[in-house]
């Protein structure tokens, strides 16, 4: 429904419009809050293995040993803000 015209004239089938938006806003808050969780999460991991690759030569290993795991993490980072930016896109038109 997209204007006032489209809207019911009945009160409770106003009133279900309004419940129903609501449970599809509280669903959505909810898969935001998990992202961005996993964002967090990710970028924690991410910063690790930054730290570890390019810290100080005493902490340093061999570079390679972390090059494919750091690979891996900014990859899934890209997938989880792809996912993010798809669901801005789908429910807020941005």
């Amino acid at each position: 429904m997209t204007s006032a015209a489209d809207l019911p004239d009945d009160i409770d089938a106003l009133k279900a419009i309004i419940m129903a938006s609501k449970a599809t806003m509280a669903e959505q808050d909810g898969i935001i809050e998990r992202k961005e969780d996993r964002i967090i999460r990710l970028e924690k991991l991410l910063a690790d293995f930054k730290r570890a690759l390019y810290g100080a030569k005493s902490e340093k290993g061999h570079p390679d040993q972390y090059h494919l795991a750091l690979e891996d993490i900014e990859t899934a980072m890209a997938v989880v803000h792809a996912e993010d930016e798809g669901f801005c896109r789908k429910y807020f038109e941005v």
